[in-house]
């Protein structure tokens, strides 16, 4: 396996994990979600994220004399430069590149573009998987929740400490 991991500041992936999650199956009570209902999602996402991060620091660590064999990304950065990571993936897998091909996909997947060419056919379509700026102040309080969680339980991997 060859694979390109891509990671995420655990905050977050978590906090949007916990909304997407609360969204999709409590959506219905969108408006009283009571506080154990928030924090059982917050312990569920916060366990996957840590057994995620578990895995491919073990599978890493397994590869230590072959770096080559896998390519590790952060979230931040490729959303920072994502043609430069998008040309270092398609280098890994040694596939040709068309530079023009390659920006006109950024251009088409940008996150606002797609908004607009999906909101034209549904509105409330589900393949609108973008934090909703109605619940910012949830978000933030799960954001604290889970570092707090994670400075308790001393998360240090792939530079993400706390």
């Amino acid at each position: 396996t060859r694979p390109i991991i891509l990671v995420r500041n655990p905050i977050k992936s978590i906090s949007s994990s916990v909304l997407l999650y609360l969204n999709h199956r409590f959506g219905s009570k969108k408006d009283n979600w009571d506080d154990d209902l928030i924090k059982m999602a917050i312990k569920l996402k916060l366990d996957e994220t840590i057994i995620f991060f578990n895995y491919w620091e073990k599978f890493i660590q397994r590869r230590k004399n072959n770096l080559k064999s896998y390519v590790l990304i952060k979230y931040e950065d490729l959303s920072k430069d994502l043609e430069k990571y998008m040309i270092e993936i398609l280098s890994f897998y040694q596939i040709k590149i068309n530079k023009d091909f390659l920006l006109k996909a950024i251009e088409v997947n940008d996150k606002n573009n797609l908004k607009k060419i999906l909101k034209k056919y549904d509105e409330q379509s589900s393949f609108l998987q973008f934090s909703d700026l109605k619940q910012l102040e949830l978000k933030n309080k799960i954001e604290k929740k889970v570092q707090y969680s994670l400075e308790n339980k001393k998360f240090n991997l792939f530079g993400y400490k706390f």
